[in-house]
């Protein structure tokens, strides 16, 4: 076989490679669209003061999403297009400390683990640094009853 012909069927074989490799790294693009902020001007929803330094975000699969906003120690909710809800919820900070908790994280307990006094299970458990774990239950987001079990 010539150099020639091995140089076109190599350039044959490379083109098509290289069509069917680009459409697929196409399809991992995406476009990211900022919902809401603390910082006026940002994002498609009015200025929300209290999400500051958000570390945590989370959902079941009927809920709004709660995050974990570590610079005011409360959880703010949003509806998927970024509204903010109405119920806020404060995170105790550990006894014997001044607030705000400043929570690090938050998880959706879709288990009947983690029993509060109440005897019903955590919906969302909240973390912060240094060993302090709050876990929390709301009977209705209309009528809140908001129940705490912290542990240091």
């Amino acid at each position: 076989m010539s150099i020639v012909r091995k140089i076109l069927k190599f350039h044959g074989t490379f083109t098509v490679f290289a069509l069917l490799l680009s459409s697929s790294l196409f399809a991992q693009q995406y476009i990211e669209t900022d919902l809401v902020s603390s910082i006026p001007g940002t994002g498609t929803n009015p200025k929300d003061p209290q999400l500051v330094n958000s570390w945590g975000l989370a959902r079941s699969t009927t809920s709004f999403w709660w995050v974990a906003d570590n610079g005011t120690g409360v959880s703010t909710l949003y509806n998927g297009a970024g509204p903010k809800q109405t119920l806020v919820v404060t995170i105790p900070p550990p006894q014997g400390q001044a607030g705000p908790s400043a929570p690090t994280g938050v998880v959706f307990n879709g288990t009947s683990e983690f029993l509060l006094s109440n005897g019903k299970p955590a919906a969302f458990i909240f973390v912060r640094r240094k060993k302090y774990v709050c876990t929390f239950i709301c009977s209705t987001v209309s009528s809140p009853a908001l129940i705490f079990l912290c542990t240091y």
